[in-house]
């Protein structure tokens, strides 16, 4: 039989990312989706909100499970970061519990970044044992979190903190010579560039030119995927196609202000990337606007047991790839605007 069974565990990464975008999408609404952001937001702090303790302080952490699964005393990163972003999107006003619950879970995520900018990845709240794992986007997701909690809430060391995990990784791969397809960090640095008006022309510098590496390892990859489906990957992924588009189109405008040498064609990635996401949407059915983890157009559909299936980060990230290309004539209006509906 063609195509696979569904699993039935939940992914609490997935379910922040999806109201982050749905949040992302509100100029766009043709209904009221408020209501189902925030009954999403109440899940999230129902069933995965822990206490932990750094000091004598009392916060909070993301479980990376529902309570009585494996992980529900397992925090990461990436969840801690995504329950923040996708809590300070929402555009309306925070009550006094969420700021509360969102200040508790930026302390505790402060406690998950070395002085040096390094990032723990995992940890288990009740020995305060880390993990070995190491994320490859995390940190770009802490990054993106520090950002917005300057944005909303004003919390003064949050841009030095997003500087410093963006530092550590642009050093750390300079010294590696490898970069990887961070999606995150571009989307991240683009915030931190639009936010702080009073990061250091060095710093700048430095960001600047491991975004444009990053850019360089999908330009790559996209070269070599290229087959006239608009695909940005060899195997025709929604999700890494979408990603991909997300963190050209964030760091676009920054690559154009500085004449990048080959801007042209991450333009032009971005145009082709997103007809083929747009191609591959679903039409009409119960999964109308919903989109397969391959296009059925792509050449690679039929040899791919994943294929038809519908993902939530396929429709997450393939909902933010299209708005940020919207957003890209007015890059910096754009993002005022989003900021003024934050307030």
């Amino acid at each position: 039989m063609f195509g696979k069974p569904v699993r039935r565990d939940y992914n609490v990464l997935r379910h922040a990312g999806a109201i982050y975008s749905i949040a992302r999408a509100e100029p766009y609404w043709d209904n009221d989706y408020q209501p189902a952001c925030d009954s999403a937001l109440s899940y999230l702090w129902a069933k995965y909100t822990i206490p932990t303790q750094v000091g004598d302080q009392k916060l909070l952490g993301i479980a990376s499970s529902r309570p009585g699964h494996e992980g529900d005393k397992i925090v990461k990163l990436g969840g801690q970061a995504l329950a923040i972003v996708s809590l300070l999107a929402q555009v309306r006003r925070l009550n006094a519990f969420e700021e509360d619950q969102v200040i508790k879970l930026g302390k505790y995520m402060r406690s998950m970044i070395h002085d040096t900018g390094n990032t723990i990845s995992k940890i288990d709240v009740t020995t305060n044992v880390p993990s070995s794992f190491v994320s490859l986007y995390y940190p770009g997701e802490a990054a993106l979190a520090f950002v917005m909690l300057y944005q909303r809430l004003g919390c003064t060391d949050s841009l030095a903190l997003a500087t410093n995990v963006l530092s550590y990784l642009a050093n750390d791969r300079a010294r590696s010579g490898e970069y990887p397809p961070d999606h995150w960090a571009l989307i991240a640095t683009n915030e931190l560039f639009l936010t702080f008006q009073d990061l250091g022309d060095d710093v700048r510098d430095l960001l600047y030119w491991h975004a444009v590496k990053i850019v360089e390892t999908i330009l790559t990859s996209a070269i070599t995927a290229a087959d006239g489906s608009g695909a940005l990957t060899v195997k025709g992924s929604i999700c890494g196609t979408a990603t991909w588009i997300e963190g050209l189109a964030a760091i676009w405008p920054w690559l154009r202000k500085r004449n990048y040498t080959n801007i042209h064609t991450v333009r032009a990635f971005v145009e082709s990337g997103s007809e083929y996401l747009m191609g591959a949407q679903i039409k009409e059915g119960e999964l109308k606007g919903g989109l397969p983890w391959t296009s059925p157009k792509h050449r690679k559909f039929k040899n791919i047991r994943a294929a038809p299936e519908v993902r939530i980060d396929s429709v997450q990230h393939a909902l933010c790839g299209i708005i940020s290309v919207s957003e890209l004539a007015n890059h910096k209006e754009a993002h005022q605007a989003r900021l003024t509906r934050l307030d």
